[in-house]
């Protein structure tokens, strides 16, 4: 996975801090930092996703990315819930044997449904 870390400062945007991921088969993901994340924090349109999270999270996850490899990214919305990771393991979320069981669930019904 490609990306590039930006440090800005305007009157435009709430955030100070993006990243930005290109994955393996060409997806595109922005990650904006600000302060207080909007409710609409993960968006989806035709050529990639938009995720805002909060501005204490960019430090983690520049760490990821500078680190850890190989890193993979999940952005998911189904039946009204969201979901952002980055990870450096094999498995996605919910694919793992210690993750929470609800999320495990969702991840089998998510799969078998888009089957």
């Amino acid at each position: 996975m490609d990306y590039d870390v930006s440090t800005l400062h305007n009157d435009i945007v709430d955030y100070q801090r993006v990243i930005r991921l290109t994955t393996v088969t060409g997806g595109k993901v922005f990650l904006a930092f600000p302060d207080d994340p909007p409710a609409d924090w993960l968006q989806f349109n035709g050529s990639g996703v938009n995720v805002f999270l909060p501005a204490t999270e960019f430090e983690p996850t520049y760490q990821v990315l500078r680190h850890e490899s190989p890193v993979f990214v999940t952005a998911l919305s189904v039946i009204g819930l969201r979901a952002f990771s980055l990870d450096s393991g094999d498995e996605s979320p919910g694919q793992g044997l210690t993750d929470p069981e609800p999320l495990r669930q969702l991840v089998e019904r998510t799969t078998a449904a888009t089957r």
